[in-house]
């Protein structure tokens, strides 16, 4: 007799006395019944009962323990195998770690630039002082590469696989189009648009969708303008050249500054002049400064890479 049911899994030893009293009482003939040794042997059973259900029970339970942790392991063994590149950080990560994942990192030497060709078909076109991690092939639902400086991409159409620059502060998101972006040390930025369509996602949640001949002008994460231009003013530098139309001096210098690894300073007096032509960037760096000076009526002041500008004054003028 099975009292080890659901319904009596949790009844106590008395009752189950109490309950095997009054089966016998109505049951047992003459004295010839040892009532005693009914109950110690129906308790035993129900006791044995017990432990084996307990003992099912448990095994489920590890059993299905077991199950759950090959099925974890399972699970994060292929998203480390199957992830994305695109979940690494490709702006925290080491270059020994953007290399065990397929990455190439390229940083431009000071007054060169590099044509980067990839595995899409894209091309990008990296200044001066410029980083770009890219990895060899790529896979998931997106191309994702990683840009410090300043870039002009070409990018291959594919509409199934979105295009991603990621660059300090935000990203530019494109299926297929020409660009140039400028990221400063400043946390200052801009982003240009030759052709096609691209669109900007910034840290700060900020949102816009560029046209051509739009520049975007990012600072600290958040768009601050979005404007006309003439997209060969700021594209010009492929070709070591710039093109100046009505440009201040600070913000030549910023550029100057960035293409040739240089610490150039200018006086207050002189950072809003505007420079109109162009400028040949293949040769050193003196020899742009000197270019602007005959523009620019300055006097430098050279210690190094540090260079200052200031106005003439009339102690400088020959007596």
């Amino acid at each position: 007799m099975n009292y080890d049911n659901r319904h009596n899994r949790n009844i106590s030893d008395n009752t189950v006395d109490r309950r095997i009293d009054m089966f016998l009482d109505n049951y047992r003939s003459g004295n010839d019944v040892d009532v005693e040794r009914i109950k110690i042997l129906t308790r035993d059973k129900i006791r044995r009962e017990r432990m084996q259900n307990r003992m099912i029970v448990r095994r489920h339970i590890l059993q299905w323990a077991a199950v759950a942790a090959i099925v974890a392991v399972v699970v994060c063994v292929s998203f480390w195998i199957m992830r994305p590149v695109s979940a690494i950080d490709l702006s925290e990560a080491s270059d020994a770690t953007l290399a065990e994942a397929g990455y190439t990192t390229v940083t431009v030497p000071a007054g060169e630039r590099r044509e980067i060709a990839l595995s899409d078909g894209s091309v990008i076109i990296a200044n001066s002082c410029t980083v770009v991690k890219y990895p060899a092939e790529f896979d998931g639902v997106e191309r994702r590469i990683f840009a410090d400086g300043e870039v002009y991409c070409r990018i291959a159409k594919d509409a199934d696989h979105p295009f991603v620059v990621e660059s300090n502060g935000f990203d530019i998101r494109v299926l297929g189009t020409t660009f140039n972006v400028r990221n400063s040390s400043d946390s200052t930025a801009s982003v240009v648009l030759v052709e096609g369509a691209v669109e900007i996602y910034t840290d700060s949640h900020n949102c816009v969708k560029m046209k051509p001949n739009h520049l975007v002008d990012i600072c600290a994460g958040n768009i601050t303008s979005m404007q006309s231009v003439n997209p060969a003013d700021y594209t010009s530098w492929i070709d070591y050249k710039l093109h100046l139309d009505g440009e201040p001096l600070s913000e030549v210098i910023k550029r100057l500054n960035a293409f040739y690894d240089l610490n150039v300073t200018c006086d207050s007096a002189l950072a809003g002049v505007k420079i109109y032509g162009k400028l040949n960037l293949k040769g050193e760096a003196s020899e742009v400064l000197n270019s602007i000076q005959t523009i620019v009526p300055m006097n430098m002041e050279s210690h190094g890479r540090d260079v200052r500008l200031r106005p003439i004054q009339e102690s400088d003028l020959p007596s």
